[in-house]
This record gives structure tokens, C-alpha cells and sequence, in this order.
């Protein structure tokens, strides 16, 4: 199989970062803010859905970063101040581990638009995993980053059954901890290994407003699967490198359809 799908949060269209300043500013109410997230929503779905994403999710247009809905709901964790998300221009509320995690109720469930989810298409998830949520936040309760790594891993687990209880066929756990020091792999070293799992190209630049040439994403895909994948090809998706959240939602959109077009050109070529 070769298909595509996003890997993280994506850009607030600008209809929707309208009512959200309106509201800070106390000019529109509750009612008319969740009527602009499901209308936010329910675009970004048809977006993937008309490119042909393989997968598709809600946008996660309620996420501040990547923790602030475990942050807010689990039990044992408080929210911190800001803290720089690795090197970038950007921040995140640092979770503080106060006391024992656990999950009261369905994390997900209150920031996702399930509801809007296509009934014909395979729905994915996005979740931060146990190792970037551990050295992202301050432990001030547990005896080792291991023993919170463990704790928050068994969460993490009721969760996941509970979105495959719901209909979530992908989940994906985010770990950009483990990439944080060198952040993109070396083609040379790529091609001393050959795979027998499946594999995601984040071939688009998230860091970066340039949209890219399909036509040379294309040569470097088909580089790629031709190197790790020496007698039969398993399972390539197509996506960006990380979260298209900083960008302008056009950005994002014309991102998405490189990604869709690379697809669908090695589609064709691997066929």
C-alpha cells in the first residue's frame, strides 16, 4: 500500500481565527465559538478527503500543543508555565507531574469532532508518546523518568483501546523527543538498512513555508523505497515531517496536495 495522511496538528483557518479573537475579546459567545470549530473541522476533513488522504483526522483544531489535553485532564498532572518546544519559535504549557496519573474519562473525547469523521475512510489519531511526554514535563512525584514513563504508558494504553473501541483504525504516537539532536535522517545511512515494516516519508517541510517541487519529492521517494525496500515493498506513506500547525492554513492546504500528488505518482510507478 501507498497512501498518505497528516502527522500532526493543523492551522486554524483563518474563518475560524476570527471568532476565536472575537471571543477573547468577549464579542461572540460559547455557542458561536463551537459552531466555528465544527464548521473548521468539518473543511479540514473534506480537504483530506478530496486529496485522497488514507487516513483522516478531526485537524485537531482544539489542541493547543501537543500535551494540553492530557495536561488538562489527567489526574496528578497541573499545567505549567510556557516552555520553548524544543528549538523552535514556539511554546507549550509543561506539564507538571504532582501526583499519580491516571485517567478519569476519555482524554480525547472532549477536544475531537468524531461525529464529522467519514464513515467510508479510516480514521486516525495522534497522541504524545510516553517518551517525549516524560522528558518534555517536570516530574515532581515519581522516583525516576521510568517510573513515570511506565505510569503514563499504562494511560496511554486505556486510551488507545478506547479510540478503537470508537472506531479509530491508526494511531499514531508522537515522539520528536527521540529525533530532537539530529532531525533528519541521512540518506546514506538510510540505505544500509532494508525493511520489512512499513514505513512514513515526511518528505514535506513543516519548518517552512516554500511549497515544494512534487516532481523532485517524487525522485527522492522513489530513492528512498527503492533502497530500503530490496524485494518486496511493504506499507510507504507519504506526509510531512511533523505538525503543519504554524503555518497559514493555504500553506498547509497546498502542502497537502503535494503530498497527495507524490502519492499518487508513486502510485502509479510502484503499480
Amino acid at each position: 500500500m501507498i497512501g498518505c495522511y497528516l502527522t500532526g496538528i493543523l492551522p486554524r483557518p483563518k474563518e475560524l481565527i476570527k471568532v476565536t479573537r472575537a471571543y477573547d475579546r468577549g464579542k461572540a459567545n460559547e455557542d458561536e465559538l463551537e459552531e466555528a470549530f465544527e464548521n473548521a473541522t468539518v473543511k479540514v476533513i473534506d480537504t483530506q478527503i478530496s486529496d485522497g488522504f488514507s487516513y483522516v483526522t478531526d485537524g485537531m483544531l482544539k489542541w493547543q500543543d501537543l500535551f494540553r489535553p492530557f495536561t488538562e485532564n489527567l489526574s496528578g498532572v497541573k499545567m505549567g508555565g510556557l516552555a520553548r518546544w524544543f528549538n523552535n519559535d514556539t511554546f507549550y504549557r509543561k506539564p507538571i507531574i504532582v501526583g499519580d496519573v491516571w485517567r478519569k474519562k476519555s482524554i480525547i473525547e472532549k477536544v475531537s469532532y468524531t461525529k464529522h469523521q467519514p464513515k467510508n475512510l479510516p480514521w486516525k489519531a495522534i497522541l504524545p508518546a510516553p517518551y517525549t511526554f516524560v522528558q518534555l514535563s517536570e516530574n515532581q512525584f515519581y522516583t525516576d523518568e521510568t517510573e513515570l514513563m511506565f505510569k503514563y504508558a499504562e494511560v496511554l494504553r486505556e486510551e488507545i483501546r478506547g479510540l478503537a473501541r470508537r472506531g479509530f483504525k491508526y494511531v499514531q504516537l508522537s515522539d520528536p523527543a527521540l529525533v530532537y539532536k539530529p532531525t533528519a535522517t541521512s540518506m546514506a545511512k538510510l540505505k544500509k538498512h532494508s525493511f520489512d515494516k512499513g514505513v512514513a516519508l515526511g518528505l514535506v517541510d513543516s519548518r517552512s513555508s516554500l511549497v515544494e517541487n512534487e516532481d523532485e519529492l517524487v525522485t527522492v521517494a522513489k530513492e528512498i523505497v527503492g533502497s530500503i525496500y530490496r524485494s518486496k515493498i511493504c506499507e510507504v506513506f507519504i506526509c510531512a515531517n511533523c505538525d503543519l500547525e504554524f503555518l497559514p492554513w493555504e500553506k498547509a492546504e497546498e502542502k497537502m496536495k503535494v503530498i497527495s500528488g507524490v502519492t499518487e505518482s508513486l502510485k502509479e510507478e510502484f503499480s
